[in-house]
């Protein structure tokens, strides 16, 4: 009996040195100063099993080197160094990798939504409704989160919905984007955008783990003209604009207009002003007045909505916007 034990324990032995070996590795990750490319506390699945292989791999332990990312994963989870994180499916068409919170004793500690968004994609820029809550443009609790994918143009993503050459179901367009998963109940979408419209983006730390890149405030407020939706609604919109123009970075706002060349977005930012009683420094109101000239000038009769996507009878005449 004792000689079965002492080889038991002598076999368990390496397999318990490797296991702290690595477990001493995260620790080390997770001390560094928060980076954009770093590992993060909260980690999708497949990201974590990426790591734990490179770092398998950088041990050179004898007997470890062809053990799975998957089964390391296993072992940190069975001895509480690793924590799944529940998410839930919508439906067969919501995928999603599962999620993980790295570290001792965090069973029940709480995941705050830009985390989860950035393991779901690192290289995002949170945006719309969360970037409102994270900016303290908004006193409303998010009803569901955004992380986008920046992409070039192209005139495919113009065109109507197609039909499926196997089903021959329409493929409609989701006014949110793609439902990745649900957290706590509330849905969180990824979401393509066009680079060259999103000219304000900033990087923030979370926590001393957690760096992420988001759309800066003045952007935000533009990304509420063009996808109220996104963003919760009109009502949201309207406190959102009244809001930010209390501190509101005039200059780079201007910056932002001079990057995106998009006429309606100009009209639709100086309507809004108006809306909120904020009189523009010099520079701004002179960029804005050249706006408005230019539509009595050239488009006497473009109605177009003050909020993409939600027409009204009552029109502002000097913008010519169709006011909620």
């Amino acid at each position: 009996m004792s000689q079965h034990k002492t080889r038991t324990t002598s076999r368990s032995q390496p397999a318990a040195q490797f296991f702290e070996a690595v477990v001493k590795a995260l620790d080390r990750e997770l001390s560094k100063p928060a980076e954009a490319d770093a590992l993060g506390r909260c980690a999708s699945q497949r990201t974590l099993i990426r790591k734990l292989n490179k770092t398998r791999d950088a041990l050179h332990m004898a007997g470890f080197k062809r053990i799975s990312g998957r089964r390391i994963l296993k072992g940190l989870s069975r001895s509480g160094v690793v924590h799944p994180i529940e998410i839930q499916r919508a439906d067969q068409s919501c995928v999603s990798d599962p999620f993980w919170l790295i570290g001792m004793g965090l069973d029940d500690a709480p995941v705050d939504p830009i985390e989860l968004l950035r393991a779901s994609l690192p290289d995002g820029v949170v945006c719309y409704f969360t970037a409102l809550a994270f900016h303290s443009l908004t006193t409303q609790l998010p009803s569901h989160h955004h992380i986008a994918r920046l992409v070039r143009p192209s005139a495919r993503s113009r065109r109507p919905p197609s039909v499926s050459a196997t089903t021959g179901r329409s493929r409609r367009f989701h006014p949110l984007g793609i439902l990745r998963f649900l957290y706590q109940g509330v849905p969180y979408y990824e979401t393509k955008r066009d680079r060259s419209l999103v000219a304000g983006i900033q990087q923030c730390y979370l926590n001393p783990h957690t760096v992420f890149r988001i759309t800066d405030p003045e952007q935000t407020l533009l990304d509420t003209l063009h996808r109220p939706l996104s963003c919760g609604g009109p009502t949201v919109v309207f406190e959102a604009w009244q809001i930010g123009t209390e501190s509101l970075d005039e200059d780079r706002l201007l910056d932002h207009l001079h990057a995106i060349k998009d006429t309606r977005l100009h009209r639709r930012v100086g309507c809004m002003l108006e809306k909120t009683g904020h009189q523009p420094s010099a520079s701004l109101r002179s960029f804005l007045n050249d706006v408005r000239d230019a539509i009595r000038r050239d488009d006497p009769d473009g109605r177009i909505p003050l909020l993409y996507g939600h027409q009204s009878p009552h029109v502002d005449r000097d913008w010519l916007l169709e006011i909620p």
